[in-house]
């Protein structure tokens, strides 16, 4: 016989449709470990709203992609600040998207444009994950350009959640 999902609700999942000689009610809890999400604005339905500039970048958004241009002979970076709980371990997830700058990174950090928690790390144009742990209440996530005026990289779908331990 078939087994269906017939009710889904706050994370427990009920089956029914167990043939007739195997009757029984199984549950089984889900759980992706993970918190809520900390970024403000990381699908960029609010346009730039929440992500501050760095070294003379110029930050747009459109379709759902962060813009961040160099101007000027810059390594132009946008950021945003994120609570964190010291000691809690997070997940950094984001579509690197592409553009016309030679080399894309991505940093965490204690300050604006820091690397105490993640360091400057190459990210690909594809979906990125990375892991860094909070040493501070307030941790920075930074997206970071080449060093050519200009030149631009777009990124999205950005989220950075807790990894929550097993109960």
């Amino acid at each position: 016989g078939t087994t269906e999902a017939s009710s889904i609700s706050q994370n427990l999942i009920t089956l029914s449709n167990i043939p007739d000689a195997n009757r029984f009610k199984a549950e089984f809890v889900v759980n992706d470990w993970v918190g809520s999400d900390e970024v403000v604005n990381g699908d960029l339905s609010n346009g730039t709203a929440s992500w501050l500039a760095l070294a003379s970048a110029a930050l747009s958004a459109a379709n759902g992609a962060l813009r961040i241009t160099n101007v000027g002979a810059n390594f132009g970076k946008a950021y945003q600040e994120i609570a964190t709980i010291v000691g809690g371990t997070y997940e950094l997830k984001f579509a690197g998207l592409g553009g016309t700058s030679s080399t894309s990174h991505v940093r965490v950090g204690t300050t604006a444009g820091g690397v105490q928690l993640l360091a400057n790390t190459s990210y690909l144009p594809a979906s990125n994950t990375y892991i860094f742990t909070a040493l501070t209440t307030t941790s920075y996530l930074a997206f970071v350009n080449d060093g050519t005026d200009e030149n631009y990289n777009e990124i999205g779908a950005i989220s950075s959640k807790r990894i929550l331990e097993a109960p």
